[in-house]
């Protein structure tokens, strides 16, 4: 997760046999490590995710996870949701394998209370946020993830009610062609081929990227096709970027959004436009996103329930950050709309504009407050002012103290509002979301061992789910469930390396998370849909380790207790072989084959991908 330069002694090739191997690797840790160098987290001021001031990972106020391009590259996951499943704080409910659709949720919140960027613009679906995770991006698209585990209504305005996901696309300085393509269980074929190449002032970056399947249980078959393009402009002083793309995705969604309606059926295509221009004081953008959504309830009875809808969101940037005598400020001004044309729920548009301001203020020596506010409008919702405030303090090099109170706020998405479906009736009573929340923790650096604890309260009114009587009711209705007090706790220990302090120690990397919530929530008699999702308990770890020079194999896992004090150990596997500029790997999901659903749905036991990668 963290850059480091490790020195390894040269050691005579093994040459071994892949079906001799294979089987070894997925049971025990190899013991041929060479010693490396005792080494330190190198964390340069940038601007991140939990800030618009620019600071360091270790001084910024927040609770942060950063995924970085080796570790996404060298991960067994599929997709961007497999990805997010194995950090703590952090929950997916997946209706299908391969990013088919997913919905994800940070700190114990729900899929609408999370906030999707890429490159730092919002990309949020306004019909439903089960549609927030339909990117046209692949992770081979993704140079890295900023993750904030905490409002960010401050900075971002409504929508990162709980969370936050930055997604940061490749900028490729060297021309480049790389070939990636697999095939595994259940007829799954795989490929993606990306071209980097500079011309002129400008770095150029295409991939382009398809994946199908027959499914692993009926009416779970998907077709999906992906590119992707973007160009980053260098001259002098001022930056500039542009990018844009496009994902079809047609798939079987089978009890995606009930359960009583097996053959349901979806075809989706998003396209996303965007680019900005810095010319070092002032950083201004634009962004436009398309997604359109065929939903057939019952494919066998097209004519049962069918509904077309295309939402749209677009807007304009402009941001800004200078330096004073009483510290550092930021102003951020957005302008931009949605809208959605739908021939069941309706035609629907609003208005949106946001000022956000955040001022860093150093108090005394080793403390600093931030202090920031988002004045957001909404036109079906007026003006809405919510501010909040950051302390942190420093006890030395190697150990930072951080707090904030932050006010939060998340208005209905449109199928809340107007769905119609047999299965799912939305309320036009709805009221928006609000909360207060509160969190403090302590990130240590110490050697290579980085540790990062975080306890949080979100005191939330007027929450909405989608609730029942009895679970014999064939339809879900949007309504205000009342008050929820969700708590927990966020912890995140990272060791690069650990071989120092046992020379042949076999594992030399390894991450560990866990996180608790508990929510409370006044006694109701009926059925929700989605607020009680989240694992009480949830154990998360990633590991790497060379077994030659040429061989690397990598673990992750999550063990979870949910709320019904249903156990589960998810653990998948990569093997990779590396030869001069081609790599022959082997994935495994779900190692154990465990039997589990997310929500009412089944998901695939263990399922077996082998590929080849070319770089050139």
């Amino acid at each position: 997760m963290f850059k480091q330069k490790m020195l390894k002694k040269r050691g005579k090739t093994e040459t071994i046999r892949i079906y001799n191997y294979l089987f070894f690797l997925t049971l025990f840790p190899a013991a041929n490590i060479f010693a490396q160098e005792n080494l330190f987290y190198t964390l340069e001021p940038l601007v991140i995710t939990a800030s618009k001031i620019p600071t360091t990972f270790l001084a910024a106020k927040g609770n942060i996870l950063v995924i970085e391009r080796e570790e996404i590259r060298n991960s067994p996951a599929s997709s961007l949701a497999d990805l997010l499943n194995f950090c703590s704080g952090i929950n997916i409910t997946q209706k299908g394998p391969e990013g088919i659709q997913s919905d994800v949720s940070i700190a114990g919140g729900t899929f609408e209370q999370t906030l999707i960027l890429i490159d730092g613009i919002k990309v949020n679906d306004p019909q439903t946020g089960h549609h927030n995770l339909s990117l046209p991006i692949q992770l081979e698209d993704i140079e890295r993830i900023e993750i904030l585990k905490g409002s960010g209504t401050r900075l971002y305005g409504a929508g990162a009610f709980a969370g936050v996901i930055n997604i940061i696309t490749k900028k490729e300085e060297a021309k480049k062609l790389r070939i990636k393509t697999l095939i595994g269980d259940y007829k799954l074929l795989d490929g993606n081929l990306s071209l980097s190449k500079p011309f002129g002032l400008s770095y150029n970056y295409l991939s382009v990227s398809g994946k199908r399947s027959e499914g692993y249980r009926p009416n779970t078959d998907f077709d999906i096709w992906n590119i992707f393009f973007k160009s980053d402009i260098n001259h002098k002083r001022t930056r500039g970027d542009i990018a844009f793309g496009y994902n079809d995705k047609e798939f079987g969604a089978g009890y995606f959004y009930s359960d009583i309606y097996p053959n349901e059926r979806e075809h989706t295509k998003t396209a996303f436009l965007k680019g900005s221009i810095d010319l070092g004081k002032i950083n201004t953008g634009f962004y436009w996103r398309r997604y359109k959504d065929d939903y057939i309830m019952d494919y066998e009875n097209p004519d049962f329930y069918r509904s077309y809808q295309t939402t749209y969101i677009y807007g304009l940037t402009s941001q800004s950050s200078f330096s004073s005598k009483i510290g550092v400020s930021f102003v951020g001004l957005e302008w931009g709309g949605e809208k959605m044309r739908s021939t069941n729920l309706g035609n629907y548009s609003r208005i949106k504009s946001n000022l956000s301001i955040e001022h860093s203020l150093p108090i005394i020596k080793n403390l600093s407050v931030v202090f920031g506010s988002s004045l957001f409008y909404f036109s079906d919702w007026n003006w809405h002012f919510y501010p909040g405030v950051d302390v942190g303090f420093k006890l030395n090099k190697q150990t930072h103290l951080y707090a904030s109170i932050e006010t939060c706020f998340r208005i209905p998405s449109y199928i809340e509002l107007y769905s119609d479906s047999p299965a799912n009736i939305g309320n036009i009573e709805l009221i928006p979301e609000s909360a207060l929340s509160f969190e403090a923790g302590i990130k240590i650096v110490k050697g290579s061992v980085l540790t990062n604890i975080n306890a949080f309260m979100r005191k939330e009114k007027n929450v909405i789910d989608w609730g029942r009587t009895t679970s014999s009711d064939s339809s879900w209705t949007a309504r205000n469930v009342g008050e929820v007090t969700v708590k927990g706790v966020d912890v995140n220990i990272a060791y690069e390396p650990i071989v120092r302090m046992y020379k042949n120690f076999p594992i030399p990397h390894i991450n560990l998370g866990y996180t608790f919530l508990n929510l409370d929530k006044d006694e109701s008699s009926l059925q929700l849909k989605y607020l009680l999702n989240n694992p009480e308990h949830k154990f998360t770890f990633s590991t790497d380790y060379e077994l030659s020079s040429h061989l690397k194999q990598v673990w992750t896992g999550r063990y979870e207790i949910l709320p019904n004090s249903e156990k589960r150990l998810i653990l998948d596997t990569s093997v990779s072989l590396k030869i001069k500029n081609t790599e022959l790997f082997i994935d495994i999901a779900n190692l154990l084959n465990t039997e589990y659903t997310e929500g009412w749905i089944p998901m695939p036991g263990r399922w077996a991908k082998a590929g080849i990668r070319v770089n050139i």
